[in-house]
Order: C-alpha cells, then structure tokens, then sequence
C-alpha cells in the first residue's frame, strides 16, 4: 500500500484490520522504531503485525498515542524550566559582573573597598531536588492515568496487551502491566493465583503436602501453617 502521509504508520493486524499510528507514538516502540529505519525511503508507510490481533492493536496504539502528546508536553516544559534557569543564571552573572566593575571603579578612585564577590554565587535555589530511595509499592509507582487506562481491561485483554507489548518492547508499558499483575494477585492463595493463570495443579495430595510441610513459609495462604 503506497501513501503520501509519511508522518503515519499503517498497522495491518493478523485478523487483517488496519490501525493508523503516528510515527511519534510508533518511537515508544523499540521494534515498530527500527522498522520505521526501514521504511525510510519507501513509499510504502503499511507494516504487518502478525503477532496482535486489532483489539490488543488498538490499545497499544491508543496508549502510545497519548503517552506521546503526554511527553512531548513534558519535554516542552522541561525545555521551557531549562531557558529559564538559564536566564537567570546569566541574569545573576552580568549583575555580579556589575557590581565587581563598579567596586573596581571605586578602587581605582581610592575609596576603600572589600574582597570581590566569589565567582560562582548559585544562591537561586536551581540544584536538582533529592530523588526519594523510600520504597513504593507498585500500585504507587504507577502515575494516575495509566492505572486508569489499564484498569478499564479485562484479565483476557491485559494478558493479550502485555503479551503483545512484550513483542512490541515498549519498556514503560510493560512495567505498568506486570505491577498492575503484582498487585492484583498480591493476596491471592497458591489456588486463587492457580485459577488465575490457568495453572493446572500436577502435584499428588503427597507431594504438595510435603510441600507445604517443607515450604509453608513461602505461601501467603495462611491454611498451610
């Protein structure tokens, strides 16, 4: 497929849907990344996913789509606290600059005039704040928007989305979805985390009774104390 809009990616599904994606939003994707690198210099802008289905397509794409504005907007910020920070680093400068012109002044006319002031005077507080090393449970390391945007899935799509953004190796996305995971089966029974994975159970009564007998401790399920 040829296209003209070089600033999009078409996505084609294994279930054969096409989903558009901008090329900011495909970047959050190592793989779609490389093949954009590919794709440099070809008409064509279509890419096969054989991997993803449209549902588990669609999601991704939605959130690297947002996730893209979202740091577009922070780089801008960012760049607009670093002109800042610089002006007034300057600013500090050329009056420090100033004010040793003028004390030279003086000196120079008789008068009596103290030390200079010390070349480096970074008193406007512009030192990067302390980065806490206190420990976060996962549920607080996961910003507000994504916990949402996650959270309106079902277990059947969650397992599909980390699954496929494994395969897409978008970092960011994949640690939401394995946390959200922890957290979820945080308190569940060996059991309940069994029926919750679709784990079948190949132990003999005896061999998880010898089990539990010789690794209780390591079972939050508190019948096997």
């Amino acid at each position: 497929m040829s296209s003209s809009n070089t600033d999009m990616l078409s996505l084609r599904s294994n279930d054969g849907v096409l989903i558009q994606m901008s090329r900011p939003a495909a970047r959050l994707s190592e793989v779609l990344f490389e093949m954009m690198n590919d794709l440099d210099g070809q008409e064509t802008t279509e890419v096969p996913i054989s991997e993803v289905n449209a549902q588990t397509l669609s999601i991704i794409v939605e959130w690297c789509e947002a996730t893209a504005v979202k740091k577009a907007q922070e780089e801008a910020k960012n760049e607009q606290e670093r002109i800042a920070k610089e002006n007034r680093r300057q600013a500090r400068k050329e009056a420090r600059e100033a004010r040793e012109s003028a004390r030279l002044e003086r000196e120079a006319q008789g008068e009596e005039v103290g030390p200079p002031e010390p070349a480096n005077d970074d008193s406007d507080s512009d030192h990067e704040p302390i980065t806490s090393t206190i420990y976060e449970r996962p549920a607080d390391v996961i910003p507000e928007w994504d916990r949402a945007f996650i959270g309106r899935l079902n277990k059947e799509q969650l397992f599909e989305l980390i699954t496929a953004v494994n395969f897409f190796d978008i970092d960011e996305l994949f640690d939401y979805c394995a946390k959200t995971i922890a957290i979820i089966i945080q308190d569940m029974s060996t059991e309940q985390m069994r029926e919750y994975f679709g784990v079948e159970n190949d132990f003999t009564p005896e061999e998880e009774a010898q089990l539990r007998k010789d690794h209780g401790w390591a079972d939050p399920d508190p019948s096997y104390f």
